[in-house]
């Protein structure tokens, strides 16, 4: 399967990431500045960019056959980050007939 995973850099996403590597999935990340597990494995790919582009949303969306999106309850709380990866995340999902979300908050 091949799995987008949004989110930031802590570990619940590393972990996330190495079981769905482990288990044979083709794994994108969508990486922020902040992301320093860039060499967790050389099978994952990753794609750099912002959460709130939705183009860059669009981008990494094609292709995919499911989203994970692991935020934290940092920036989960921020309304205005939530709405905004929220709507990127539908937009670009019914555009490209993505149809499994998965929301993870951790």
């Amino acid at each position: 399967m091949r799995i987008l995973v949004v989110g930031g850099a802590g570990q619940t996403v590393r972990h996330v990431m190495r079981s769905l590597l482990a288990h044979g999935h083709e794994v994108t990340a969508l990486a922020g500045p902040s992301a320093c597990w860039l060499d967790l494995d050389p099978r994952l790919r990753v794609a750099r960019g912002d959460v709130r582009d939705a183009r860059c949303i669009e981008r990494v969306v094609a292709n995919q056959d499911v989203v994970i999106s692991c935020r934290g309850v940092t920036a989960f709380a921020r309304t205005d980050i939530q709405d905004i990866v929220t709507r990127n995340l539908d937009a670009a999902m019914t555009k490209f007939g993505v149809k499994r979300l998965v929301n993870l908050l951790t």
